[in-house]
């Protein structure tokens, strides 16, 4: 089963449209009228929604989510769910038009069905492919939450 995903204002219209498609449940910030909404308010939102935050913005989100890994730590709250999930696709890999929307598609396909997301940052890149990012691949937020 796959998650039900939530597509900031990066992702272009045409990926909902395409995913919708092939039986997702998606929803996108220009829908819900959440366009121009803060980075910190997106994965907020999106997980009292439940849902998959589906990004381009790499840097601000993973920013986003270390900070939530080292903050829970560091405020005891480590048995609380901080957010449903984001998945960071490197926009600069990915060509605009229909090319854009299929290769999109192709990796929200690759996520594995029946994945639990929660307080997890998967990405894609044209050099790894689609990863999690772990604590370990930041050695401040490995060492606090050891």
């Amino acid at each position: 089963m796959e998650p039900p995903i939530y597509v900031d204002e990066n992702i272009s219209e045409g990926v909902a449209e395409a995913l919708r498609d092939l039986g997702y449940d998606i929803v996108t910030t220009t829908e819900l009228g959440r366009k121009g909404a803060s980075d910190p308010e997106q994965p907020w939102f999106a997980g009292r929604a439940g849902r998959l935050l589906v990004t381009h913005n790499n840097v601000h989100f993973q920013m986003l989510h270390e900070a939530l890994l080292l903050w829970s730590r560091g405020w005891g709250m480590t048995n609380r769910r901080l957010h449903a999930g984001i998945l960071c696709i490197e926009q600069g890999a990915i060509r605009g038009g229909g090319e854009g929307i299929a290769l999109i598609v192709a990796i929200i396909q690759e996520l594995p069905r029946g994945t639990r997301f929660e307080d997890r940052l998967v990405a894609w890149t044209r050099r790894r492919g689609l990863h999690e990012l772990t604590p370990a691949d930041n050695p401040e937020v490995a060492e606090e939450r050891q």
